[in-house]
């Protein structure tokens, strides 16, 4: 069954469950690509605070440039949330296995 209430009563679900949205931009390798993925980070931050991607507020949706494994890898074992999404954009050159954030199947 689908959400069928305002966005005021989804406002007061979402304030009871720790959630969050992790948009991690890798290296782009020109200028022109940094460009393209600056603006699907835009894009995609726009589309998780808005009611159709959650109606997440822009302190649950965080924005990492280029960040180090081992950096991630901390973040990650830090957070509890009830739940959580990583996007990945450009992330050729960081290693992107099961592992990534040091999670396990068991983790998971």
């Amino acid at each position: 069954m689908g959400y069928s209430g305002t966005a005021e009563t989804l406002q007061q679900y979402n304030d009871v469950i720790n959630r969050k949205v992790y948009i991690v931009k890798g290296y782009s390798k020109t200028e022109r690509e940094a460009v393209i993925d600056n603006q699907f980070c835009e894009w995609y931050s726009e589309f998780f605070t808005s009611s159709a991607g959650g109606a997440y507020h822009p302190n649950e949706v965080e924005y990492l440039i280029e960040p180090e494994s081992a950096y991630l890898s901390k973040k990650m074992s830090n957070e509890i949330l009830d739940f959580g999404i990583i996007i990945l954009l450009d992330t050729a050159q960081i290693k992107m296995t099961i592992n990534f954030f040091n999670l396990t199947v068991m983790k998971l």
